[in-house]
């Protein structure tokens, strides 16, 4: 659960203010998580660093994802 890890910093893009979670046991090894809320509902993105992929190439890959996102509002 989001609520039992420690924060790691934060990233920002469109509006966007995402709070960077890294996990670093079991079987989320090396895996980093941005998440935010948005009018009530919990949203993120996510990978693991895995090879031949470093920890910054991720990071950059999900500000990429962040910052490509577009709000998609219910039609009537």
């Amino acid at each position: 659960m989001i609520s039992d890890l420690s924060p790691a910093g934060t990233r920002t893009a469109r509006g966007i203010t995402a709070t960077v979670y890294r996990v670093n046991q079991d079987a989320d090894q090396w895996h980093i998580l941005l998440a935010w809320r948005h009018k009530g509902s919990l949203y993120s993105v996510s990978e693991h660093v895995i090879k031949p992929y470093t920890y910054r190439q991720v990071v950059t890959n999900l500000d990429r994802l962040l910052a490509g996102l577009v709000l998609v509002r219910p039609e009537a």
